[in-house]
């Protein structure tokens, strides 16, 4: 009897402290060992610090105070630095690759300025082959008149004046034919010609075939790229000498 009054009054005297402790807006349930606590009202929420038993507390923010956070942090960042023009430099792919001295500077209407200094003037043409720029009078090796057109308005040049092409080991894949002031077709003649030397021919003006042997001859190299101009300023059966 002893013993139980003094486990009753210890249980009595516990149960006392407990719900003196206990905040109003909990329920407190009795288990054997430990106390649970039902989940906080809405009313708790809007305080900042929630502390629950034995455990440690965690800090909640609302919406404005993790802006006003962010934005303390970010202030007290370093400024960065915001360029919107493109260095143009960096875009040129071609940019690290050394000019030819056989690519053409200069289009004239007697002749042509190549990179290296050289002028081929008084109205002839120009070979580029194998890193080199010859002097080219495709007409000469007709009939002896100053036209590259024939009666049915194709351009018509002798097999002979490719004969340089012909000399050249490793032979150029392509072949670029700048006809003048204008393009004309090219006669089959012509074409199974320069196919029977294991090449290929693109045709344009002289102004774009010298764009376009400029822009290949520094993409697959000296060796890969031949070109054969007319100057800008050729007429048929006058020439191009000023």
């Amino acid at each position: 009897m002893l013993w139980l009054s003094r486990s009753a009054t210890t249980l009595e005297q516990r149960g006392s402290r407990f719900r003196h402790d206990t905040h109003p807006h909990h329920a407190t349930q009795w288990t054997r060992n430990h106390f649970t606590r039902s989940r906080p009202c809405a009313g708790e929420l809007s305080g900042a610090t929630r502390v629950d038993s034995f455990s440690t507390p965690r800090q909640f923010y609302t919406t404005s105070e993790r802006e006003q956070r962010q934005e303390a942090e970010t202030s007290n960042a370093p400024p960065q630095q915001e360029t919107t023009a493109s260095d143009l430099d960096r875009l040129d792919v071609m940019g690290g690759v050394p000019v030819p001295s056989h690519s053409v500077d200069l289009c004239m209407a007697d002749g042509f300025q190549l990179n290296s200094g050289a002028e081929i003037r008084g109205g002839d043409g120009v070979m580029l082959v194998g890193g080199e720029g010859f002097a080219w009078r495709p007409w000469l090796a007709g009939d002896g008149g100053k036209r590259l057109v024939n009666a049915k308005g194709q351009w018509d040049i002798a097999g002979e004046s490719l004969a340089l092409l012909s000399l050249v080991w490793p032979r150029p894949d392509i072949l670029i034919l700048g006809l003048g002031p204008e393009i004309r077709p090219l006669s089959p003649a012509v074409r199974r010609h320069v196919a029977s030397l294991g090449m290929r021919v693109d045709v344009m003006d002289t102004h774009n075939a010298a764009a376009q042997f400029n822009l290949l001859v520094r993409e697959r190299g000296i060796d890969e790229i031949a070109a054969a101009l007319i100057p800008l300023g050729w007429k048929e059966g006058r020439g191009a000498a000023l």
